[in-house]
C-alpha cells in the first residue's frame, strides 16, 4: 500500500530526536513501528457508520502491513547487526540478509503447499476429518516458524509466506478451518498484552527518559499522519478523511513481537533505545487510540452523513462501494460467509 510505502523509509524524526542511532537502527525502528493493529481500534473499522471504502482501507492496511514488514525488518536487523560487529561490513550484511528473506521464503512456501496438497488429498481419501484439519492449521505456522528459525531464516517471513500458499489452495472458510487457530491467536495475543503491560511498561516507565516519550508522540501524529496525506493527495478525500485514515493507525501486537527479537540479539547496539521507544509508542496508542476510536469514528460517521448531497451524488469517493474482507471473528456457528460488518483482517 502507499501508506506503508511512504512510512517504511529511515525516520528523520527519528533522526532528529535520537540522534545517537545509527542508519541501521533508526530504519529498524521505522519499520517496527509501521505495521498497525486495528484490533486497538476495533470501534472503527466494525462501525457502520463508517463508509465501507474507509473501513475496509484500515482493514487491508492492518491485516497485510505486518507481512510486508518482514523482510525489511530482517534487512534493517541484519544491517543493525553487521554494524556492531566485529566482522561486519557489506558482504557481512548481504549473507545475514540474504539468509533471512531467503530461507524464510523458501520454508513457508514449501511449508504451506506441502501442507496443502497433503490436506487436500487427505479429505479426498476420506483420511481425515474437520477437526484435525483445524489442527494442522495451527501447526503449519509453528512448524514453518521453528524450522526457518533454526537454520537463520526470518521465522515470522516463512509463517506469513505459509499462510499466502495454503490459501491459495486450500479454501480456509470452509468447515471452519482457521476457527481453532483463531481462537488460538487470540489466546495468545492476550497473554502477549499482559505480559507486555507486565515485563515492559513498568520497567520503562521506572526509568523515564524523554527522547523515547517524544517520539512515540510524534510516530502517532506526525510520522503518521503526514506520509498518509502525501498518499492520498489524488484520492479526492476530504479532508476529514484524511485526519480520520492519518490519526487511526494505532500500534500493538506486531511491533511488541518485533520489539522482542530485537532485544534478544546481542549484536545489536542501542537495543536498549529501541526497545524503549516501541514501548513507548505502544503504550501510548493503546491509551489514545482506544480513548478515541469509539467517539471518533462516531463523529466521523456523522459527518459523511451530512456531506452535501451534491458532493454524494457527483460520485463522492468515500461512498464508492468495495466488497469488505472478513475478520478472524467472522467464521463461527455454520461456517458459512463473513458476516457484513467485518472489519481487519489481521496478519
Amino acid at each position: 500500500m502507499q501508506i506503508e510505502r511512504s512510512r517504511q523509509v529511515v525516520d528523520g524524526v527519528g533522526w532528529l530526536i535520537l540522534g545517537d542511532l545509527n542508519f541501521w537502527a533508526l530504519g529498524l525502528l521505522a519499520v517496527i513501528l509501521a505495521p498497525t493493529d486495528a484490533a486497538l481500534g476495533q470501534a472503527v473499522v466494525e462501525n457502520p457508520r463508517v463508509p465501507a471504502r474507509i473501513r475496509q482501507a484500515l482493514n487491508v492496511e492492518s491485516g497485510l502491513n505486518d507481512g510486508l514488514a518482514v523482510p525489511l525488518v530482517a534487512l534493517f536487523t541484519a544491517g543493525a547487526a553487521s554494524a556492531a560487529s566485529a566482522s561486519g561490513g557489506y558482504d557481512f550484511w548481504v549473507e545475514l540478509a540474504a539468509r533471512a528473506i531467503g530461507y524464510g521464503l523458501v520454508v513457508g512456501l514449501v511449508g504451506g503447499l506441502i501442507v496443502s496438497y497433503a490436506l487436500n488429498m487427505a479429505s479426498r481419501a476420506g483420511w481425515t476429518n474437520d477437526s484435525f484439519r483445524r489442527i494442522a492449521m495451527l501447526g503449519v505456522p509453528l512448524c514453518v516458524y521453528t524450522v526457518s528459525e533454526s537454520i537463520g531464516g526470518s521465522g515470522f517471513l516463512s509463517a506469513f509466506v505459509a499462510g499466502l500458499a495454503v490459501a491459495s489452495i486450500t479454501d480456509t472458510s470452509r468447515h471452519g478451518l482457521l476457527d481453532f487457530t483463531d481462537e488460538t491467536g487470540v489466546l495468545l495475543g492476550l497473554i502477549t498484552w499482559v505480559l507486555f503491560g507486565g515485563a515492559f511498561v513498568g520497567q520503562t516507565l521506572m526509568d523515564i527518559s524523554w527522547e523515547p516519550a517524544v517520539y512515540a508522540l510524534l510516530s502517532l501524529t506526525v510520522v503518521r499522519m503526514v506520509p498518509v496525506s502525501i498518499s492520498l493527495l489524488f484520492s479526492g478525500f476530504r479532508w476529514q478523511t484524511y485526519a480520520f485514515l492519518g490519526w487511526f493507525g494505532p500500534r500493538g501486537l506486531a511491533s511488541i513481537v518485533f520489539a522482542i527479537g530485537v532485544l534478544e540479539m546481542e549484536q545489536i547496539e542501542d537495543a536498549q533505545l529501541i526497545g524503549e521507544t516501541i514501548v513507548w509508542t505502544v503504550a501510548l496508542s493503546v491509551i489514545l487510540h482506544g480513548a478515541t476510536s469509539g467517539f471518533g469514528s462516531q463523529r466521523y460517521g456523522v459527518a459523511c452523513e451530512r456531506m452535501p448531497w451534491a458532493e454524494i451524488l457527483a460520485g463522492m469517493p468515500e461512498m464508492e462501494a468495495v466488497p469488505e474482507m472478513p475478520t478472524r471473528r467472522a467464521f463461527h456457528a455454520g461456517h458459512s460467509q463473513p458476516v457484513a460488518d467485518s472489519a481487519s483482517a489481521e496478519g
